[in-house]
């Protein structure tokens, strides 16, 4: 099931009765010159650049902060692209989760990257090749920009 509101989607279905985990994070859509994506891989699978809001923090801070930490790098926020949300049950984790995502298009200043975490690798990848690799709200969010920009 996917609901759509202005700037916001919601994908999955929730469950009458069932706790969800809700976790809001802000990610960013970052292209290299040949126009591919900087997708991050852990042992969970792919994800954009981003995380967790800490106390207090504002949507821009808490991006520019997780790309100095993930990448070692500065960026420059270009635009909001919009919410998501998934709601589904986490099999690596045994529970029912509720990620909310606020999606930024992001220009990278530097130009050599690599993941400043051990458990993860940066991997440049094509629109098409990532959206069906990442979770569906995330990959929403490459689908967004990639429309923008054709």
């Amino acid at each position: 099931m996917i609901i759509k509101f202005k700037n916001k989607i919601i994908f999955g279905e929730k469950i009458d009765g069932i706790n969800y985990i809700r976790r809001e994070g802000v990610y960013g859509v970052a292209f290299n010159d040949a126009g591919q994506v900087a997708v991050l891989k852990n042992e969970y699978g792919y994800f954009l650049p981003g995380g967790g809001l800490e106390d207090g923090e504002k949507l821009e801070e808490c991006l520019v902060r997780e790309f100095n930490e993930e990448l070692g790098c500065s960026i420059f926020i270009d635009k909001f692209i919009g919410e998501a949300s998934k709601y589904y049950f986490s099999e690596a984790f045994n529970q029912y989760r509720h990620p909310v995502g606020f999606f930024f298009k992001v220009i990278i200043k530097n130009d050599d990257l690599e993941s400043m975490e051990k458990d993860q690798v940066l991997i440049w990848m094509y629109p098409h090749e990532c959206i069906e690799l990442l979770h569906e709200h995330q990959g929403w969010a490459v689908s967004e920009v990639t429309k923008q920009i054709n």
